[in-house]
């Protein structure tokens, strides 16, 4: 169990070479358990040999055949190492077995990666019948016209999505998207600015303000004001400083 760990701490650390090394002697073992199969195959994934992680995770999925994220991460390596036809068929075997929707999302992203986009909203669609009542499938299959230019489309879908969660801020942000697209921006920033009036604090809407009027040309104060607030109202968040660091030097540009 230490070494798992200690390998666990250094794959997250990228230090993939350190981290096989803790684990070599587990893996020289007769009997290998699923969770050091499964974190052999992390490994190898993260030190870009998909084949060989793919390898771990079906050793793992042999014996734990109900084990989802083993047949989901399998079949991810299966698809990074080439194996797109076989990696397919795993994920919706997945997906259709597991009660949550990490299958669903890998199959729905591996089809629109290939730009298989009616796979991808049937995947949308098997989606939604896991989550009645949740804005995610609404949401996804927004994104997904939105990246064909359907905006009519796209809009329809962000719009349902905000009927079941008004303050959803991905479909908020997909509508804004769409009025860009639509050379509105004063109606982009409209949606972002009634967030906030609802939500004074809300991290990913202040940054979007930020982006919008620094990408329209907008008063570079305001920028900094927002930017300020974001930072202000997350004070141990250090990321939330990069955007106003990135105003202040784009303008002494």
């Amino acid at each position: 169990y230490a070494r798992r760990l200690l390998a666990t701490a250094q794959v997250r650390q990228q230090r993939t070479a350190e981290a096989l090394a803790t684990l070599k002697p587990l893996l020289d073992a007769k009997a290998l358990g699923a969770p050091t199969l499964m974190l052999a195959g992390d490994i190898y994934r993260a030190s870009g040999d998909p084949q060989r992680a793919a390898d771990y995770y079906a050793q793992a999925a042999r014996l734990q055949p109900a084990n989802t994220r083993a047949q989901t991460s399998m079949a991810l390596a299966h698809l990074a190492s080439g194996k797109a036809s076989s990696a397919l068929g795993e994920l919706r075997a997945a997906a259709a077995t597991e009660a949550g929707v990490g299958p669903d999302l890998a199959l729905i992203t591996a089809h629109l990666e290939r730009g298989e986009m009616p796979q991808a909203l049937a995947a949308i669609d098997a989606l939604q019948k896991k989550l009645p009542g949740s804005p995610l499938a609404d949401n996804l299959r927004g994104r997904a016209l939105l990246g064909t230019r359907d905006l009519i489309g796209a809009r329809k879908n962000f719009d349902a999505a905000l009927a079941l969660a008004p303050d959803y801020f991905p479909a908020i942000d997909g509508l804004a998207a769409v009025d860009m697209f639509e050379r509105k921006p004063e109606a982009a920033r409209k949606r972002f600015t009634d967030l906030l009036a609802r939500q004074p604090k809300h991290a990913g809407a202040l940054l979007a303000l930020a982006n919008l009027l620094t990408a329209t040309g907008g008063d570079h104060a305001q920028s900094v004001a927002v930017l300020t607030w974001d930072a202000a109202a997350q004070p141990a968040a250090v990321a939330r400083r990069l955007p106003l660091v990135d105003v202040r030097l784009r303008a002494l540009n």
